[in-house]
């Protein structure tokens, strides 16, 4: 099996959690971003070193649904003739609910996109605003419901659990029926510290209690069907 990353490095703005690679919004360099992928696809074509078709594509970032659809499909429709996607390729791209609208994720499913995964992360606001979140709770069930409506069947859903102050039972209301995430995929991450983003350097200053590892639950991820 041969997979495709693709990362898609720009953000609104960066969650004080987070050190994955990422830069501030430049909309030049978002417009030009998929060119640069091409080239760059075609680049390891001429090389000969990757063995196609593509059994898997990611889009990560970042935030790749800062990526227009026709951004999206494009790229994908290089990678293809390039290398080829598989028939039944799964391909994937996270996305931010505070990025998409019910036009943009129809545009996405269009374009090629057949799994979304959703950084969620909490359907708390107090939480979500802890962590720097640029979306409510309300918009993430929202998004959750544009997905289906816009023909997703595969959609992932971030969680994060174990934050500072947080009862251990928080992150479970998003697995309520009333959610209506039938055939849904959650990956469910413990808060873990890192010397590189601001909040966990909080721990250090005082500023923020950190959970005592004896007391988070013992999860690495849910999973709901039909």
């Amino acid at each position: 099996m041969t997979s495709l990353y693709i990362h898609v490095p720009f953000c609104l703005r960066k969650c004080p959690y987070c050190d994955f690679f990422s830069l501030p919004l430049n909309a030049s360099q978002l417009e030009g971003f998929p060119q640069l992928v091409i080239a760059h696809l075609e680049q390891e074509r001429h090389r000969d070193r990757w063995q196609g078709p593509f059994s898997t594509v990611f889009f990560g970032g970042g935030t790749p649904s800062l990526l227009p659809p026709r951004a999206v499909g494009l790229i994908l429709q290089h990678a293809d003739r390039l290398f080829g996607l598989s028939r039944d390729a799964e391909i994937s791209l996270e996305a931010n609910p505070g990025t998409v609208t019910a036009g943009k994720l129809l545009g996405y499913h269009g374009a090629g996109i057949n799994r979304l995964s959703f950084g969620v992360q909490s359907l708390n606001d107090r939480s979500l605003a802890r962590l720097g979140r640029i979306h409510s709770a309300a918009e993430a069930r929202l998004a959750f419901r544009w997905a289906r409506q816009a023909g997703f069947d595969n959609v992932g859903c971030d969680l994060i659990f174990a934050l500072p102050d947080q009862p251990p039972k928080a992150p479970w209301p998003i697995l309520n029926p009333s959610f209506s995430l039938a055939r849904s995929i959650f990956p469910v991450t413990a808060w873990a510290s890192s010397p590189k983003p601001p909040l966990p350097a909080r721990w250090k200053r005082g500023t923020c209690n950190r959970r005592p590892r004896r007391s988070m639950p013992k999860v690495s991820c849910c999973c709901m069907n039909d």
